[in-house]
């Protein structure tokens, strides 16, 4: 298994997580807040390289901000520039049972890319809901690389459609 270096970025209680695959480095996860945060705002670790010119820079700015779906429920959306396309979104959970077991394939797909990351950038964002077994999920490759994207799902033995229809 890859080692992820994860850098905490925020103080907030729940942060939402990034976690960037990139061909050929380490896998890392940032945590980070709702708000935004200059440099010398930064609690615990001073941010990876590419985290700031991918966020602050514009490359993959990042927002993230709570959706309020009634009074007492909500979810994490985020707001991404362009330059970048969607290939999952939805929720996943950590206790999948009969009525969701369709998520297992979101997480044997995260598990295998731990091990062989793709050779392209990929984004995988994570963020809070009001159900505390589940998350928000977002995934992301930039614009062009979708064929990329597609092939690489095929060679970790899945596709489009199963790694869509995880995220339902």
């Amino acid at each position: 298994m890859s080692d992820i270096y994860t850098y905490v970025l925020t103080d907030d209680e729940h942060p939402s997580t990034c976690v960037l695959f990139r061909p050929d480095l380490p896998t890392e996860a940032v945590n980070f807040g709702a708000r935004e945060r200059s440099a010398d705002e930064y609690q615990y670790d001073d941010p990876p390289d590419w985290f700031a010119p991918r966020f602050n820079g514009g490359l993959i700015y990042v927002v993230a901000g709570w959706s309020q779906t009634d009074g007492w429920r909500g979810h994490t959306e985020f707001d991404i520039s362009p330059g970048w396309e969607f290939v999952g979104t939805g929720w996943t959970t950590g206790h999948p049972d009969e009525t969701v077991s369709h998520k297992l394939e979101a997480a044997q797909i995260y598990e295998k890319m731990l091990e062989n990351s793709p050779g392209f950038p990929v984004v995988w964002l994570f963020g809070v809901t009001s159900n505390v077994f589940s998350q928000v999920t977002d995934v992301l490759v930039q614009e062009g690389d979708e064929d990329k994207w597609e092939a690489y799902l095929v060679s970790l033995g899945s596709d489009t459609d199963k790694f869509t229809d995880a995220f339902r």
